[in-house]
């Protein structure tokens, strides 16, 4: 049974469901080790998809080291198991700019060197069905080259997000200590 509990963990995003009756489970395994289901989260109406075979996680009620001189967007910094992991505001950023009175969700996407946390309102969710979408509809500049395919579900846009190139775009932004802070 160790074995089988561990295994669950390992796959993005099944530890959300580790713990849901076995039948469930299992079947939500074998669907996402096919490569057929997608995780997303919405930033404001921007539906965004995590790339699959990425580790992620979600984590609430983590502190946040905030660091001095920089843009409200950059959250901060906070401690994942011993990784210093850098948190934005997506939403402060590019979408509203308003700030939301819950609690948000720090959603973690990658390990190491290439993780990065983003607040989110919601915990992501499955998101199957997809249909792509061409052309890719118009995005806000920020996303403009992170977004590798878009897809629709139901109506809904969702944009195949890379993280790793988004983050990277987003660390060359932060002021080093001492300089002005650029908008």
């Amino acid at each position: 049974m160790m074995g089988k509990q561990t295994e669950k963990l390992t796959v993005p995003f099944a530890g959300m469901t580790a713990f849901v009756e076995e039948e469930l489970t299992d079947s939500l395994l074998t669907v996402e080790n096919s490569g057929e289901r997608h995780y997303g989260f919405r930033i404001g109406k921007l539906g965004l998809l995590v790339l699959r075979d990425s580790h992620s996680e979600c984590l609430k009620n983590q502190r946040i080291y905030p660091v001095p001189k920089t843009h409200p967007w950059f959250q901060g910094m906070i401690n994942l198991r011993g990784d210093l992991i850098p948190v934005f505001d997506i939403d402060r950023l590019v979408v509203s700019g308003n700030e939301d009175a819950s609690t948000p969700i720090i959603l973690v996407l990658d390990t190491g060197k290439n993780a990065g946390g983003i607040l989110v309102r919601d915990y992501p969710c499955a998101v199957d069905n997809l249909q792509p979408l061409s052309p890719k509809p118009s995005l806000p500049e920020l996303f403009e080259t992170h977004c590798l395919n878009a897809y629709t579900e139901e109506g809904r846009v969702w944009l195949e997000l890379n993280h790793r190139s988004f983050f990277d775009s987003l660390a060359k932004k932060i002021p080093i200590a001492g300089s002005a802070i650029n908008e």
